[in-house]
């Protein structure tokens, strides 16, 4: 399981030393995940994650934690 920490524009990921910045939208694929586009490029995430050690069941709320 990732963590995910969020800073200002983006989010950084547990295991990795990239920041991902937010370049456009989002597209939530099913009821458990959902694609987030970056200046990496497309990043596959799903309710596996945490966000600020955080646990989620909802991928709306996943989301709406994670970007709004």
């Amino acid at each position: 399981m990732e963590n995910i920490t969020k800073i200002p524009g983006g989010f950084t990921i547990s295991n990795l030393d990239t920041k991902f910045l937010y370049e456009s939208n989002y597209e939530i694929l099913e009821n458990d995940y959902m694609h987030v586009y970056t200046n990496q490029g497309i990043i596959y995430l799903n309710l596996s994650c945490t966000i600020e050690n955080q646990s989620f069941t909802n991928i709306n709320d996943f989301k709406n934690f994670l970007i709004d």
